[in-house]
């Protein structure tokens, strides 16, 4: 079984610079259903619903929605925002 920082790495590389801002937006604004709707964009990745189904507890889960949140942030700031062509 792959180690869980492994797991997150792995997942976070492969999103665009758009779904890690959702995913950060999401998780650090948490303002209504914001939580929710990040918890089931990430969940529809196999590997990481499995991750997610692991914590033992909501303390765990929150933890885990942390760690999350830092790997995106870090991800983020290393790539540079994509610019827009304008017509």
């Amino acid at each position: 079984m792959r180690s869980s920082n492994s797991v997150l790495k792995e997942y976070v590389s492969s999103l665009s610079y758009k779904e890690l801002l959702f995913i950060k937006t999401r998780f650090s604004q948490r303002v209504g259903g914001d939580l929710g709707e990040a918890v089931n964009f990430v969940s529809k990745n196999e590997e990481m619903d499995k991750w997610l189904l692991s914590a033992e507890g909501a303390e765990d889960f929150y933890q885990m929605l942390d760690v999350l949140s830092v790997e995106v942030g870090t991800a983020l700031s290393r790539l540079k925002r994509p610019q827009s062509r304008r017509s």
